[in-house]
């Protein structure tokens, strides 16, 4: 059978125009449709550092004081006084006669004599390698810059420890300058502190703590002291 040429025309301008129409009924369909993001790629969270207003005031204050003690202590080991305090105590021509030609007796009450004057000399001590030749004056003090002692040819015959500070006189100031409970625990069993309830305590190194029925908060570090002795200081403030 002979299909017409102008009805196979029309056929085909049907089919055209109806691919059309659906073609653009998709495509009106899919830019009104809402975008959908693709999955994300599990990344970690990251983690966000406490802020300081979330640090407990107490505890700020604590961390404060304890970093205010330890440039007071510095500062009393290797500040400008105590280097000007010892060099003069080395200087000190019958203290260097007296270790030189080894009186030590002599050297001893030298030594002495020259104990709290102006310069507030709390400690001396003088030794030869790791030997004690001359020790006098208050037992448990903060450390000092040691000196060499010259001989008569120069090379050093003994070296020259002279302390300004003793530890409860570190303890006390610290305490008026922040506030702040101070305990210092030394070697032997040797202890000064602002606080004696503290003392029968095991504090933390940070944080809270309850003594007497009363809460603190507690920072620590550590110092040398005289001959490298080793010290550790609790710094504790109340809230």
């Amino acid at each position: 059978m002979r299909i017409r040429p102008l009805l196979v025309a029309s056929l085909i301008l049907l089919a055209v125009g109806g691919a059309v129409g659906s073609l653009a009924l998709r495509t009106d369909s899919d830019a009104a449709a809402p975008a959908r993001s693709a999955p994300s790629v599990g990344a970690p969270a990251r983690a966000t550092a406490a802020s300081p207003e979330a640090v407990d005031p107490a505890q700020r204050r604590a961390d404060v004081a304890a970093r205010t003690g330890r440039r007071q202590y510095r500062s009393e080991v290797r500040g400008t006084v105590e280097r000007n305090v010892a060099a003069r105590v080395a200087q000190n021509p019958a203290l260097l006669a007296a270790v030189r030609r080894g009186d030590l007796a002599t050297a001893r009450a030298i030594a002495g004599g020259l104990l709290y004057r102006a310069d507030h000399v709390s400690h001396i001590e003088v030794v030869r390698a790791t030997k004690p030749l001359v020790t006098v004056g208050k037992p448990f003090v903060v450390a000092a810059t040691p000196i060499p002692l010259p001989g008569p040819g120069g090379a050093p015959v003994a070296t020259l420890h002279a302390s300004i500070q003793d530890v409860i006189g570190f303890v006390r100031l610290l305490h008026r300058r922040t506030q702040a409970d101070v305990i210092v625990r030394g070697r032997g069993g040797r202890l000064e502190t602002s606080l004696p309830a503290a003392t029968r305590v095991t504090l933390p190194k940070h944080g809270p703590v309850t003594v007497a029925g009363r809460r603190y908060h507690v920072a620590y570090f550590r110092e040398r002291g005289l001959l490298g002795e080793p010290l550790r200081v609790w710094v504790l403030t109340r809230g």
